[in-house]
């Protein structure tokens, strides 16, 4: 029994040291084909990739990574037939040509690069010119250019060194043009745009574009409307706002879209700190570019709404009334009597210092109720009744002193 146990421990440990050494062959075999992507950076550096991969298929023949490399070999050995044809490709085949490199191997990025640089040349012609002239054809062909070029790159897998993070902030800026241009006043695409922007954030990399690209996307953002989307906005544009090289067209930008989203959010809360905040945020736009106009205007509004919303209360003098003797009260919010007896007497209703309806007081001291109309804004119904010629307390929602509004239809 000793002798039996002896011999299966001796198995057992024989067993676990093979199945230590192949993992260690096959970590060696991993980072043997790691290294051997760094070949693959420049098309002139295919022959010796070709060359590298064959050595770990021999020299790893039973590893996963050595099987990979064979098989990686096989496939850079079609390119490279492929690509023996290049020299006789006229310029205006290009990109059909890589296209064809591309589909033979799809993560090949020496090919990816050619082929993105392509790509990238015909959105920084097309895109800004589709924008400036409103070419539909060129913004067509744009989107078509940016589909294919996030395609092609969305099956590649990013290394962190510098010529894969250069390439993940190239996208970000073709994500960029195409995105200025759907903005542009002849599309108007915001939908489409914030898509596009988005799928750049993705890619991005570097600080710097990926801030600019952000103030963008909180423009797009906030044309979608809802509140959640504001508040989506104006986190973006903050966000942008944190990169301290952020250039002053974009910072100007980032306060902007901050000032509209504040603004639209102040129409549903009625809440003054979202005006403040709209103010501010525009101040600092204007401050770093007076030239806004759109910018200006924006901010003058939202100075006069919040002076409305903060003006106190105050008396002024009103025309004496027909009525023989009568004197009169103005007082912003109040229900006001001029002239004396209970049939002679005129009420009106001063709202932010101007007169927003007249009405006599006949019947009133008998009690009946009397319904009238008068505009502010949109149209605004006001429900009077009264049993005393003095006073008028009405029914309703927003009391203004010894009156109330009662509905905004």
């Amino acid at each position: 029994m000793t002798l039996k146990c002896f011999v299966f421990g001796a198995l057992l440990i024989g067993a676990m040291g093979c199945g230590e050494q192949r993992d260690a062959r096959e970590n060696d075999a991993q980072r043997a084909l790691a290294s051997a992507r760094d070949l693959e950076e420049e098309l002139t550096d295919l022959p010796q990739a070709i060359a590298r991969y064959g050595e770990i298929a021999t020299q790893f023949p039973q590893t996963e990574a050595g099987k990979k490399a064979r098989s990686r070999q096989a496939m850079l050995e079609r390119v490279q037939t492929r690509l023996a044809d290049r020299d006789s490709v006229s310029q205006d085949s290009t990109q059909i040509f890589y296209e064809a490199v591309v589909e033979i191997a799809p993560d090949y990025f020496a090919a990816l690069k050619k082929l993105g640089t392509n790509y990238s040349n015909q959105l920084h012609l097309n895109a800004p010119l589709a924008a400036r002239m409103g070419m539909v054809v060129a913004k067509d062909h744009s989107l078509k250019i940016w589909a294919k070029q996030d395609s092609m790159w969305s099956r590649y897998a990013f290394r962190p060194i510098p010529s894969n993070r250069f390439w993940q902030d190239q996208l970000c800026k073709d994500a960029l043009k195409v995105t200025k241009m759907l903005i542009a006043q002849a599309f108007r695409d915001y939908d489409r745009a914030l898509a596009v922007i988005n799928r750049g954030l993705d890619y991005a990399s570097g600080k710097d574009v990926m801030a600019q690209a952000k103030v963008y996307a909180a423009y797009c953002t906030f044309w979608q409307g809802r509140n959640e989307d504001l508040e989506r906005g104006i986190a973006l544009a903050n966000e942008a706002l944190s990169y301290e090289f952020l250039s002053d067209n974009d910072r100007t930008r980032a306060y902007h879209v901050i000032g509209l989203c504040h603004r639209y959010l102040y129409q549903d809360s009625k809440d003054v700190a979202d005006l403040d905040a709209a103010i501010k945020a525009l101040n600092e736009a204007v401050n770093i570019d007076g030239d806004m106009g759109e910018v200006k205007e924006l901010l003058k509004e939202a100075r006069q709404q919040k002076a409305r919303e903060t003006k106190p209360q105050r008396s002024a003098a009103r025309p004496p009334s027909k009525s023989s003797g009568a004197s009169s009260v103005r007082a912003s919010g109040k229900l006001t009597q001029t002239g004396t007896g209970a049939s002679s007497g005129l009420f009106y209703i001063v709202l932010d210092d101007r007169v927003q309806c007249f009405f006599s007081n006949a019947g009133l001291a008998a009690g009946r109720q009397q319904m009238k109309r008068f505009q502010k804004s949109s149209a605004m119904t006001l429900i009077v009744s009264g049993t005393d010629r003095g006073t008028m307390p009405l029914s309703g929602q927003r009391r203004l002193d010894n009156c109330r509004i009662v509905d905004w239809r």
